[in-house]
């Protein structure tokens, strides 16, 4: 199961803690259908390093980012953070957020139009902070 930024539902919880419990749900359900395993899963979060003043344009004004919620498609949403900040900002987010630690994957979304260069320095940054999680890179 891949579950994106968004959840089509809110209770009014946050974002990354609606997400583990339709982890668990999933896992839950996967077992009771009679499958072998755990049933994988991946989350996926927008997470950027911010380490000069290109990067603090970018994304330095989603530094203090939150969860917001709204009406899609006639049904209550909720979408989560942005985190942005350090190295070691962006990583201690990434730790106390319940759905992370629920996954067996963390996917990170990319903004691939900024280009070659700019996303290397982007896949940088993000493998400093699975450095600091103590996640292979």
């Amino acid at each position: 199961m891949l579950s994106s930024t968004l959840l089509l539902q809110d209770d009014g919880r946050p974002f990354h803690v609606q997400q583990a419990d339709q982890i668990a749900r999933y896992r839950e359900a996967f077992a009771a259908a009679g499958h072998a395993g755990p049933g994988r899963t991946a989350v996926t979060r927008s997470a950027f390093v911010i380490q000069d003043g290109e990067d603090e344009l970018y994304f330095g004004r989603e530094r203090g980012s939150r969860d917001s919620s709204g009406m899609l498609e006639g049904g209550a949403a909720r979408s989560g953070p942005t985190y942005a900040g350090s190295a070691e900002e962006v990583a201690e987010k990434l730790a106390a957020d319940d759905a992370v630690a629920a996954a067996d994957w963390v996917l990170f979304a990319n903004p691939n139009q900024l280009g070659v260069e700019y996303n290397a320095k982007i896949f940088a940054g993000w493998a400093e902070v699975w450095r600091l999680l103590g996640w292979d890179a």
